[in-house]
């Protein structure tokens, strides 16, 4: 996944800037599907349709596949408009990259063949073929130079694109993923199905695979894309295989930065704890309190002649001389209990407000935390440059992490004026929060982590560097990884080779 900063500038009051506080990305989890990711799912699924309906004969797998096809259906796949896919330029911005001229017709030819590659070994090969052709190194810096351009033209074409959308289908909220490597020529469905039940121990990781290959137009400098089905176009994960792969989940992985993470226990390795009672709970309560007061209420006639007092439970009219002298709380103390919850209640309110990290956090910490049986980690990060930070709070359930921090150090973001940063860190307690699940590359076999960390925009004064808010949590893609250990396809154990 890209690790590139994203740097937001809006407005400016006097001259008010506004930053991601901290490297936010594009969200993951919207509505409709992009047009063109629905076409290439769709372009996949119809070449894929008749292994996935092909009975194996395994009990367990023809289970897994019938759940994925009623997964793809009521997600509306089969609804989906299908159309062609254009990146915009791309044919003349890789022509361009490669210093082609695709006026001549073998330079035309070579671009169209590089292109139509899918393999992304074999591409390479290719660019290196042209390059020999051209009098170009073909290797070495000067070689990995022009596979830069390459990429960064190819890149460069989908960047208005989406490369990943995320849904939750049904009432059992199974997850839908489509997923595009414009750079590997790939393109995935992932179906990561839960359990139908607590315990049942049916849930399953499905994928189907794509390769996906462009070709330059004639009438314009786009190009088109296709996507067929791989060599090997489906993989499955049991509920077993998933259950393993969560102790991969511990020891040090790499980011594309070169940052390493550490993943350990903690002591004691014992569940998050699941919070007693949650403010609004007890405010909710403490109201109840004031209902039941005012609504248990008497009645009170006096006599003037007798001086006969009359109390009752519900209003029934009395006859002369009997006056009405109203109604009271039926507790001799009711006004002023009533005061003392109202005072109770904004006790409640004021301690319970909450730290950004908490206010605004948007990987659900607070369900796994309350379902009482996430499992507490420890995460150390440490950067290139040697500086370390560990999570306030990190969860484990069903091979999903979540964590939580608030930024302390000025070195948490090196790219916000210093004078910001040490504002935010004194009266904003700006937060980050990544969530990460543990996953399997489909061809390579490969255990690799994938997720979003979140951090929040800041608003400040360009000229005085004040703060006025600190706002909107946006994220940012996040890839771990860790050499030599992989998972092969139905084997009992992981495979490390």
């Amino acid at each position: 996944m890209s690790t590139r900063r994203r740097v937001h500038i809006a407005g400016r009051l006097a001259a008010a800037l506004v930053l991601f506080l901290f490297t936010p990305a594009a969200p993951v989890r919207a509505e409709g599907v992009p047009q063109h990711l629905a076409s290439m799912a769709k372009a996949l699924y119809a070449g894929v349709k008749g292994e996935l309906n092909e009975a194996t004969g395994d009990p367990q797998q023809d289970a897994i596949r019938r759940r994925a096809r009623q997964i793809l259906k009521d997600a509306g796949l089969r609804y989906w408009a299908q159309g062609e896919v254009r990146q915009e330029g791309a044919a003349a911005a890789v022509a361009k990259a490669l210093e082609m001229d695709i006026s001549k017709p073998d330079q035309w030819a070579m671009l169209r063949s590089i292109l139509g590659e899918s393999d992304r070994g074999k591409q390479i090969d290719k660019v290196r073929q042209w390059a020999r052709d051209a009098g170009k190194p073909t290797e070495g810096p000067e070689f990995d130079k022009v596979v830069a351009k390459f990429d960064k033209a190819r890149g460069d074409a989908t960047k208005d694109m989406a490369r990943y959308h995320a849904m939750e289908v049904g009432d059992n909220k199974d997850r839908l993923e489509l997923d595009w490597d414009p750079i590997n020529n790939g393109f995935e469905i992932r179906i990561s199905a839960r359990e139908t039940s607590q315990g049942a121990r049916d849930s399953f990781d499905l994928q189907l695979h794509g390769d996906v290959t462009s070709a330059p137009a004639i009438e314009s400098d786009d190009t088109t894309l296709t996507v067929r089905p791989s060599d090997s176009a489906m993989s499955v994960l049991t509920d077993e295989e998933l259950r393993r792969l969560q102790g991969t989940i511990f020891g040090k992985w790499r980011d594309g930065d070169g940052k390493v993470w550490e993943f350990s226990s903690a002591a004691g390795g014992g569940k998050a704890e699941r919070p007693s009672e949650r403010p609004e709970d007890r405010i909710a309560e403490l109201e109840r309190q004031i209902e039941r007061i005012r609504s248990d209420k008497v009645f009170r006639w006096t006599n003037p002649v007798t001086k006969e007092v009359v109390v009752q439970d519900k209003f029934k009219q009395l006859k002369k001389p009997f006056k009405y002298l109203g109604e009271k709380f039926g507790r001799a103390d009711g006004e002023a209990e009533i005061t003392r919850l109202k005072e109770k209640i904004k006790e409640v309110r004021a301690a319970s407000k909450p730290l950004p990290v908490d206010a605004n956090n948007p990987v659900w910490m607070k369900e796994m935390r309350a379902s009482g049986k996430a499992r507490s980690l420890n995460i150390r990060v440490t950067d290139k440059n040697g500086y370390s930070w560990t999570y306030d709070e990190a969860m484990l359930l069903n091979g999903r992490i979540t964590a939580a921090r608030t930024l302390r150090s000025m070195k948490d973001s090196p790219r916000l004026p210093r004078d910001v940063m040490r504002q935010a860190i004194a009266s904003w307690s700006p937060p980050e929060w990544i969530e990460l699940e543990v996953r399997v590359e489909g061809k390579s076999r490969q255990v690799y982590m994938t997720g979003l960390r979140w951090r929040m925009m800041v608003t400040y004064d360009g000229d005085s560097h004040e703060i006025s808010s600190i706002h909107t949590p946006y994220p940012r893609n996040l890839r771990l990884e860790r050499a030599a250990v992989k998972v092969a396809q139905g084997a009992a154990k992981d495979q490390k080779p």
